[in-house]
């Protein structure tokens, strides 16, 4: 009579082993895959917030929206922030009828990670501030001073006509830093870009293209606007 033979321990521990090792080769295929899914999805989303920003635009005389809710106390700010370093709502805000979704404001990669800029006497469970519903700012410059102190919404395209592909538009900001909608880079308590896509991120610029960048590459640009007080990413780089 014939018996059917089974494993022996020395077969099953070589079977473990392979499955093993094709488990370390295809696990970090898989999640590289998948990060590249969550940053192409980004570049989506700052694309579609771009296209939103230029519709909002041409419907107001060709200004920008208010940036800071500090700076336009009484206004609504791009992207609904009721207070600054507190809640943000971005069905409230100025680009909601343009844009209507939620998730286009979050990258994917931000989903769970706490806004770590936020106040928490404003914003006080850590599970509030995962939530924080978005993930991009605004460049700060496009809000001007004024010589009496207020501040006023450029008109883009008159203001920077030639360079419009060199000033920053929108960046994904840092979730340690991002609060308000409003990126700062010049001076000091400077926000910081994110580095979650590959040691990168994503920003958009000012006549409509969007882009993965480096963190460093953003950075040397932020110090060179800091210490100089000129910088590709200022529509006045006079001042």
């Amino acid at each position: 009579m014939n018996r059917e033979r089974g494993f022996t321990l020395i077969e099953l521990l070589v079977v473990i082993a392979i499955i093993a090792i094709l488990a370390a080769v295809l696990f970090p295929v898989f999640a590289a895959a998948k990060e590249r899914a969550r940053q192409a999805k980004c570049l989506a989303n700052l694309r579609q917030l771009t296209g939103a920003l230029r519709q909002y635009m041409d419907d107001n005389d060709g200004r920008v929206p208010p940036i800071s809710k500090y700076n336009f106390p009484n206004l609504t700010n791009w992207c609904g922030t009721l207070q600054t370093f507190g809640v943000t709502q971005v069905e409230k805000g100025s680009l909601w009828p343009y844009v209507r979704n939620k998730e286009v404001y979050i990258c994917p990669s931000d989903i769970g990670r706490e806004a770590k800029g936020l106040d928490t006497s404003l914003v006080p469970t850590v599970e509030q501030r995962k939530a924080y519903p978005l993930s991009y700012s605004m460049n700060g410059e496009l809000n001007k001073r004024t010589p009496s102190g207020s501040y006023e919404c450029i008109k883009l395209d008159c203001y920077a006509s030639r360079k419009l592909s060199k000033i920053l538009l929108l960046i994904h900001e840092s979730r340690n830093t991002i609060n308000d909608g409003l990126y700062l880079w010049r001076g000091n308590n400077l926000d910081t870009p994110d580095k979650i896509h590959y040691d990168g991120t994503t920003a958009s610029y000012c006549d409509g293209h969007a882009r993965w960048v480096s963190n460093k590459e953003l950075v040397k640009v932020q110090n060179t606007g800091q210490y100089t007080h000129q910088s590709e990413w200022d529509p006045d780089p006079t001042r």
